[in-house]
């Protein structure tokens, strides 16, 4: 028994150090599912919900897609638009393009966009659940590291 309780601790403090979390968290947050936000977004206007997703963070065309094989195939349909938020404490657009290509749990406030007659969800924190970054983090993390001056042995 001592041995079980030793290995979930383990498991649940490697969980928490290995998920990435941008932003404030907020407790008025109401636990939404992707699909929900697509088949009834006027039932979530200005609600601030969390739901879960994979994230593709681009400048002017970011989403949130039901599952990476969504995002892989560019499914819009299967998707909603998603935004920075302007308020303090939210992710920074840099943060939110490491997070891009990987599975996610967003809070934020859904919109309406009574312009363009279309729905968005405006970002206040981001929690990456897997770990994948960035196809252009990837690259660059399995790029060989230059020496600099001070680890050259000479």
């Amino acid at each position: 028994m001592k041995k079980f309780a030793v290995t979930m601790l383990s498991l649940v403090v490697c969980v928490a150090l290995c998920a990435q979390d941008y932003g404030t968290f907020d407790g008025k947050a109401r636990d939404v599912s992707l699909v929900q936000l697509i088949v009834q977004p006027e039932k979530y206007i200005d609600t601030i919900v969390r739901v879960r997703g994979a994230l593709h963070w681009e400048f002017e065309s970011s989403y949130l897609f039901l599952s990476r094989d969504h995002l892989e195939s560019y499914d819009t349909a299967s998707a909603t638009e998603v935004g920075l938020s302007q308020k303090g404490g939210s992710p920074t657009k840099e943060q939110l393009e490491e997070c891009s290509n990987a599975l996610v749990m967003l809070e934020g406030v859904f919109r309406m966009d009574s312009r363009r007659q279309s729905y968005w969800l405006e970002i206040t924190r981001v929690l990456v659940r897997d770990g994948r970054r960035s196809k252009e983090k990837q690259k660059e993390s399995n790029q060989p590291s230059q020496p600099t001056p001070a680890n050259r042995r000479g």
